[in-house]
């Protein structure tokens, strides 16, 4: 089985296992956090995804004739689609309110750092320029520099 597959399996059990998690009794801010972090997450996912384009794909290995794509969020973080999946799944654990969905997100969190990092190795044995890039611009959290 290749690395990617082994990858993507992991993420999505780590998903359905969330989903599955128990609930408890949260406050009323809590639920309305997590709601706000779960819609932000989705929408960020989906405006992610559509400015891959083409070159999307779930596995951390590019797909042959895929663009590398270093523009629009790309340009702001490099991997997107796990800022807001980790946003997403912080608000669902939030919402579940139990010990085990926490432990989840948090299991998730250590497996998407091993995915990127695997991804940015395969992207810089495929484009030359990947290197600059993923030394410019930060994985999961945009740079705030004060301007002088």
């Amino acid at each position: 089985m290749k690395k990617g597959h082994l990858l993507v399996g992991l993420q999505f059990a780590l998903l359905f296992a969330l989903a599955a998690a128990p609930t408890s009794k949260v406050s009323n801010n809590q639920q309305i956090i997590g709601f706000v972090l779960s819609i932000s997450g989705i929408v960020g996912i989906l405006i992610s995804m559509r400015q891959l384009g083409k070159a999307l794909t779930a596995m951390p290995e590019p797909k042959k004739e895929a663009p590398f794509v270093t523009s629009g969020l790309y340009n702001i973080v490099r991997h997107p689609i796990y800022s807001f999946l980790l946003t997403l799944t912080f608000g669902v654990a939030l919402l579940k309110g139990s010990i085990s969905a926490i432990f989840i997100f948090l299991s998730l969190c250590v497996l998407l750092r091993y995915k990127y990092g695997y991804e940015d190795q395969v992207l810089r044995e495929k484009w030359a320029e990947a290197s600059r890039y993923q030394e410019r611009v930060p994985a999961l959290l945009p740079r705030f520099r004060r301007s002088d």
